[in-house]
């Protein structure tokens, strides 16, 4: 190859690399990349660059092309390990087929004069698909598919890999069918980004689901609460006769320490009698009223702090998300904990609606890629709860916190909420 067309060959591999780059946009989310990741797609395109125009093994430059591109997803992204070797293969099986596509079209039994263009249509093939999916498919890039169909979904494209290379090393001289199978192999790698997408909106929906039934629960417990607080009152207004004859009683006999000790019995019937969180918000009561007894059952005890949130305007189902995860989460990690400990501090100031919890847990956190996973094994989409209070964070503009010892794990979520004026 001589000056001219290896320089051809660097700016048309330049561009692959680029169009790799914006392919592994669709999987992670620019806060997902590390600070050296352009660095590795430099270096990437190096190595590729160097043995293709250094080596004539086409076995090796793809093996070489296999673990480079690998090595670059692995360290210069977060994300699960699934998700990053679905990237890598889906890319390679998209890469591979537009390059036996353009080879059969335009440099099999063609001039020399035409290998420049197959190695254009290769690169714009793949370039071109890019910018479709990328444009149509709305990837969820904070979760991770369950494990059987993250390998279903890796085993397509890895399998039309194979399947294009066979079709080429047997087709015969046969171009037409050839193309057409290759072409095939192409739609069927596009739409496993379709069905990565309908896998993860069906787990939302599932999230949903359990979210709205535990929404459900929780208002039943509210007006359960609500009811219990009301008879009370009304039993105590109607003793509430007796009982000041006794303290005036008590009052004119001098007798102020029985009058102290009979008021504050009236107080605990009073306080046992709510036991409940007022916050304004019915919402916020009835998640937090909801968490207080289930704390209570598992043995445990809860420390809940909470303003006047009545003129805060934010979305019932925002909040709901919020508390009804952390606070899910919170229980789950108790529960395994011989200390049981929950405290509870939601406060809005001035615009600012600030919400910390924090819970004593048995000192074991299922992290992965500086992400906090659940533990609980039932569940198979990993992650959704914090992905879903992250999304809404965003949404108000907020921040979340996350900081934990070897005994308590604390979560801190600032968002900037309007109130009633």
């Amino acid at each position: 190859m001589n000056i001219a067309g290896q320089g051809f060959y660097l700016l048309l591999d330049a561009f692959r690399v680029y169009a790799l780059y914006r392919f592994m946009g669709i999987f992670f989310d620019k806060d997902s990349e590390k600070s050296y990741t352009y660095i590795l797609y430099f270096c990437y395109f190096a190595v590729h660059s160097l043995c293709y125009l250094c080596l004539d093994f086409n076995s090796i430059n793809l093996a070489v092309n296999w673990a480079a591109l690998f090595l670059v997803v692995k360290t210069g992204y977060e994300g699960g390990g699934q998700r990053k070797t679905l990237a890598v293969v889906l890319g390679m099986g998209i890469g591979l087929a537009s390059e036996n596509l353009a080879w059969m079209l335009f440099i099999n039994g063609r001039p020399k004069s035409w290998e420049g263009f197959g190695m254009f249509f290769s690169v714009f093939c793949f370039f071109i698909l890019e910018v479709i999916v990328e444009k149509t498919v709305k990837m969820e890039k904070e979760l991770e598919a369950p494990a059987l169909e993250n390998f279903i979904l890796i085993f397509i494209p890895a399998g039309s890999i194979y399947i294009a290379n066979e079709l080429v090393g047997s087709s015969g001289g046969r171009t037409a069918p050839l193309a057409v199978s290759l072409c095939f192999l192409l739609i069927v790698n596009v739409f496993v980004f379709y069905l990565y997408e309908n896998i993860m909106e069906r787990y939302l929906s599932q999230k949903d689901r359990e979210m709205t039934m535990l929404q459900i629960e929780m208002y039943r417990k509210q007006l359960l609460v609500m009811k219990n607080a009301d008879t009370a009152c009304r039993a105590l207004r109607h003793d509430m006769k007796h009982h000041t004859l006794m303290v005036s009683e008590y009052i004119r006999e001098q007798e102020y320490q029985k009058a102290l000790a009979y008021l504050g019995k009236m107080n605990s019937s009073i306080g046992s009698s709510g036991g409940c969180v007022s916050s304004g918000n019915e919402t916020v009561d009835s998640i937090l009223n909801y968490i207080k007894e289930e704390t209570d059952k598992m043995g445990g005890r809860s420390v809940i702090h909470v303003g006047n949130l009545e003129r805060v305007l934010i979305d019932d189902f925002d909040i709901n998300v919020v508390l009804s995860n952390l606070l899910s989460n919170a229980c789950e990690a108790m529960e395994k904990a011989g200390r049981r400990e929950l405290a509870v501090h939601v406060e809005y100031d001035r615009g600012s609606l600030v919400i910390c919890i924090s819970n004593t847990y048995n000192g074991v956190l299922n992290q992965k890629d500086g992400k906090y996973l659940t533990t609980k094994k039932e569940w198979k989409g990993h992650g959704i709860g914090l992905a879903s209070v992250k999304r809404t964070v965003d949404k108000y503009g907020g921040e979340m916190k996350i900081d934990f010892t070897r005994e308590k794990f604390q979560v801190m979520v600032l968002m900037f909420v309007p109130s009633a004026s």
